[in-house]
């Protein structure tokens, strides 16, 4: 099957949905569709218009854990062929813990040039 279409999404997500781009890489394209682990076969289209980026939402199925993910366009074209694209994603939901700075006090002073995080 040929290429029909591009994915793009972020190497890195932290919230779910998050957005993705399809692109038609074929004129005769009419629609797509986009998640994560998408069966094609099953998946409900919309139209997608020729060399024309279309942002979608990307919602994953684990939104708990950490881990690398599958997003999957899904192209077809007019004749209803369809062509599948696969992107890796890494995603996070726990946001590391910081080390919280410590000013000085009101009216004191620090002896260091450069703080220290």
């Amino acid at each position: 099957m040929r290429d029909l279409g591009t994915v793009t999404v972020a190497a890195f997500a932290t919230t779910s949905p998050f957005n993705g781009t399809l692109r038609s890489t074929d004129l005769a394209v009419a629609s797509a569709a986009a998640g994560e682990g998408l069966d094609c076969s099953s998946a409900t289209f919309t139209a997608l218009a020729a060399n024309t980026d279309s942002v979608r939402a990307i919602t994953l199925a684990d939104t708990t854990s950490e881990g690398t993910r599958v997003v999957v366009g899904c192209f077809k074209d007019a004749a209803g062929n369809v062509a599948r694209v696969e992107k890796s994603v890494g995603f996070d939901p726990n946001d590391p813990a910081l080390a919280q700075a410590v000013a000085p006090s009101n009216g004191s002073v620090v002896a260091t040039k450069r703080p220290t995080f």
